[in-house]
């Protein structure tokens, strides 16, 4: 959920987290601690968030948000990635 300022993927999908994308991005979380894997979805994974915050194109567009994105596609194709923003 790349959304920062209005955060739903993971209310919409019903899901209980407890770090999101931009506790990553803040550096308060790791690569592992945000990823969700939603069960019967063996190649899906949900990085859900629910910190809305103002900076949010600073965060997308950090040091930070690369490396994620880096690590995400080292997981292709054993996952699918959709970015919802």
């Amino acid at each position: 959920d790349i959304d920062l300022q209005r955060p739903k993927v993971g209310t919409t999908l019903g899901m209980s987290f407890s770090r999101g994308l931009t506790d990553y991005l803040l550096g308060n979380a790791s690569f592992d601690e945000v990823i969700y894997q939603p069960e019967g979805f063996d190649r899906l994974c949900v990085v859900p968030n629910s910190l809305p915050v103002e900076q949010s194109s600073e965060l997308l567009s950090s040091t930070r948000m690369h490396e994620f994105m880096s690590q995400l596609e080292a997981e292709s194709p054993r996952r699918v990635i959709v970015y919802d923003a």
